[in-house]
C-alpha cells in the first residue's frame, strides 16, 4: 500500500466514524432497541467504538465515568458487540441536549513554552477557556507525548479525590492509543477542561495536598538522576518500611523513602510497599470504588511513573502514592507481611468478584484490574 492508499483509507475511516456517530447521537431511547443492531451489524467493531467515543467526549460532561472506562472495556471486551451496545445504552442515558465542547479557536499559535505557561496558570485559576485555547494550539505545535507528560505532572499533584486527576488523565492516555489520533485533541481538551472544573468546585483549602507535593518536588530535586542506575537485587526491610509510611507523619514517611533510595535500593521495593499498603486497606466483601479510590489512584501513579521520561516526575509519582496510604491511617489492619502471593490473591478476588456484578459496577473492578496488570507485567520483567 502507497502513502497516498493509506492517507486515503484513513481519511475514509475517519469519515465513516462520524456518520457512525451520528448516528448514535441521533438515536432515541424509544428506538434504541430496534435502531441499534442495524449499526452494530453493518460495521467493524473499531469504528463503532471509535464513534462511541467521539460522541461520549463530545456529549457528556468532562471526567465521566464514561469517558474514564472506555478504555477499560475496550481492554477486556474488545470485539464484544453485546457489551459495546450496553456502553452505548448507557452513554444515551445520559446524553446531553447539547454538547459539553465549543468548536476549538484556531488563534495565533505562540511558542512551546509561552504556551505551557498559559495552560499552568489556566490550570492554577481553573479558567476552563483559556486552558481550552492553549492544549488546542499546543496539539497543533508540540508532540501528543510531551503534552500528556506536562498534563501527568499536574494530574499526579492533585490528592482531595483520591488521585482521581492522575486516574483520569491515565484513562484518556490509553484511550488515545485506541482511538484515531484526529480524535486526542479532542480528549486533551476535555481533560483539561475536567482539571479546571473540579478545582473550581473544591474548596481552596482541600485543592491538593500542598505539603506532599511540595515535600516531593523537594526530594525529587535533591535526588537528582542517579537512582535510575540503582539494580533491583537488594531488599530492604519492607515491612519496616510499610510501618514507617503509615505509623509516623507524612513527612517522615516521605523521608523514609527518599533514604531507601539514597542506600542504592532500586524503586520497584517501594512500590511493593506501597501497593501491599493500598490492599491491606481494602475489604473486598463491602468493597465500594466510589468511597475509597486508594488502591487505583496507587495503581495509576505507578502506571505514569513508567510512562514519562523525566526521572524527576518518575519520582514526584512514586512520592504521591507513599502519601496516598501514608493519609489513610487507622484503615490499615496493622499486620504486614510482605508477599507479592497477597497481591495475586487480591487480583483473583477482584475477578471473581467482577464476574458476580451488573455490568455497570464491573466496570470498576476491572478498572483496578486493570492497574494491577500494570504491576504484574512490570514484575515479570523485573529482578525480584
Amino acid at each position: 500500500m502507497t502513502p497516498i492508499d493509506f492517507q486515503i483509507q484513513s481519511l475514509g475511516g475517519f469519515r465513516q466514524v462520524e456518520i457512525i456517530k451520528e448516528k448514535i447521537i441521533n438515536l432515541s431511547q424509544s428506538d434504541l432497541e430496534a435502531g441499534l443492531p442495524p449499526i452494530l451489524e453493518s460495521n467493524n467493531y473499531h469504528d463503532v467504538f471509535s464513534a462511541l467515543g467521539l460522541a461520549v467526549f463530545q456529549n457528556l460532561p468532562p471526567g465521566s465515568d464514561l469517558q474514564r472506562q472506555l478504555p477499560i472495556a475496550h481492554e477486556f471486551f474488545c470485539g464484544d458487540f453485546v457489551f459495546l451496545e450496553f456502553l452505548i445504552a448507557n452513554f444515551k442515558s445520559s446524553q446531553k441536549t447539547q454538547t459539553q465542547l465549543r468548536d476549538p479557536q484556531p488563534g495565533p499559535t505562540d511558542r512551546i513554552e509561552k504556551l505551557f505557561q498559559q495552560l499552568r496558570g489556566a490550570m492554577y485559576y481553573g479558567d476552563t477557556e483559556a486552558a481550552d485555547d492553549a492544549v488546542t494550539k499546543l496539539c497543533r505545535t508540540t508532540s501528543i507525548f510531551q503534552i500528556f507528560e506536562y498534563i501527568f505532572e499536574l494530574g499526579i499533584q492533585d490528592m482531595s479525590f483520591g488521585a482521581k486527576k492522575a486516574i483520569t488523565s491515565l484513562q484518556y492516555w490509553q484511550l488515545s492509543s485506541i482511538l484515531r489520533h484526529s480524535f486526542t485533541p479532542l480528549l486533551l481538551r476535555s481533560l483539561v477542561r475536567y482539571f479546571c472544573q473540579s478545582l473550581n468546585a473544591t474548596p481552596q483549602a482541600d485543592r491538593h495536598d500542598v505539603t506532599s507535593w511540595i515535600e516531593s518536588e523537594s526530594l525529587a530535586d535533591q535526588t537528582g538522576d542517579d537512582w535510575i542506575y540503582h539494580l533491583p537485587s537488594r531488599q530492604p526491610d519492607i515491612q519496616n518500611l510499610m510501618h514507617t509510611i503509615v505509623d509516623g507523619p507524612l513527612l517522615v514517611a516521605l523521608a523514609s523513602v527518599d533514604e531507601v533510595l539514597g542506600k542504592g535500593y532500586h524503586p520497584i521495593w517501594t512500590w511493593s510497599a506501597v501497593f501491599q499498603l493500598a490492599i491491606s486497606g481494602c475489604q473486598l466483601s463491602d468493597f465500594k470504588l466510589s468511597k475509597d479510590n486508594t488502591l487505583l489512584g496507587v495503581s495509576s501513579l505507578f502506571k505514569i511513573s513508567q510512562l514519562v521520561h523525566n526521572p524527576s516526575l518518575r519520582l514526584k509519582a512514586m512520592f504521591q502514592a507513599v502519601a496516598m496510604v501514608a493519609s489513610r491511617k487507622g484503615t490499615c489492619n496493622g499486620k504486614f507481611i510482605y508477599s507479592n502471593e497477597n497481591i495475586t490473591e487480591f487480583y483473583n478476588e477482584l475477578q471473581q468478584k467482577a464476574n458476580g456484578v451488573s455490568l455497570t459496577d464491573c466496570l470498576q473492578y476491572y478498572e483496578l484490574i486493570s492497574g494491577l496488570n500494570n504491576w504484574f507485567k512490570y514484575q515479570s520483567i523485573s529482578v525480584l
